[in-house]
């Protein structure tokens, strides 16, 4: 199944990791991790930089303008 995660951006649901609040890119082990990301091209920013989820999956990241609650029951809803 798949998850739509904002824009014309949708993944294969397996292959989410996980589904964080933007809030989390404050604190300095996600700022290095995603900084690490990004040196290796490896985030997409869906949001235009207002982001307000950061959905990471097992090759790429991404920010996205849609909620973390609401990309949950996306991901949930499909099972």
């Amino acid at each position: 199944m798949y998850v739509h995660l904002g824009g014309d951006t949708i993944v294969r649901r397996k292959e989410l990791v996980g589904i964080f609040h933007t809030r989390v890119t404050q604190a300095g082990a996600t700022k290095e991790f995603l900084n690490r990301a990004r040196q290796h091209d490896q985030v997409a920013d869906l949001a235009g930089g207002q982001p307000k989820a950061l959905v990471v999956m097992r090759e790429r990241v991404f920010l996205s303008p849609i909620s973390p609650g609401a990309l949950k029951r996306r991901a949930c809803h499909l099972t």
